[in-house]
């Protein structure tokens, strides 16, 4: 324990690091308790200390820190770092939501001209959770008729409207025609 003691004299410097390697500051404090646990797990003390001086190494210190933020950030992949702020009726952006609709519109008028099997199946596909083998078991239709069928609506619907969603996205809201 005396080990745990010299490394937190430089407790500020090791949340300072750990900030440098890209994990969010509210979690640092995190990052480094887990590198104490990691130090306070190891048998031998040779690789943090030094021998002759009795000096912590820093950079063993330093690689494990690394270590742990990566394996720490790993964990947490869906970490986002947003600010909330409160939008009212002004702030929502209504040519986006007209823009979606026409889009939406397009797109189930396109489904329909699948006919009644294609209009179905996708109206399945796309608009439940089911996987391809729900929808053959339960319809009792081959898989690979299912999936080819799909495949073939997928590649219209992206040769049809592909250019639209993508002026959607990029915020060209003028550019989706009706």
């Amino acid at each position: 324990m005396e080990i745990l003691s010299l490394l937190d004299k430089d407790r500020d410097k090791w949340i300072k690091i750990v900030i440098n390697l890209g994990c969010p500051a509210f979690y640092a404090e995190d990052v480094v308790q887990d590198m104490y646990i990691k130090i306070a797990l190891l048998d031998n003390n040779k690789r943090i200390m030094y021998e002759d001086s009795g000096e912590v190494n820093y950079w063993y210190i330093i690689l494990t820190l690394r270590s742990v933020c990566y394996d720490f950030l790993k964990s947490h992949k869906k970490y986002v770092d947003w600010e909330p702020i409160e939008m009212d009726q002004d702030t929502i952006d209504l040519e986006r939501e007209a823009a979606f609709e026409r889009l939406y519109q397009k797109i189930i008028a396109a489904t329909n001209e699948f006919g009644k099997y294609g209009s179905k199946l996708t109206q399945i596909y796309f608009k439940t959770d089911y996987s391809l083998r729900q929808i053959a078991s339960e319809t009792t239709i081959s898989l690979s008729s299912i999936f080819h069928s799909i495949k073939g609506y997928k590649i219209i619907l992206q040769q049809r409207f592909g250019e639209d969603f993508e002026d959607y996205i990029n915020g060209d809201y003028n550019h989706i025609k009706e």
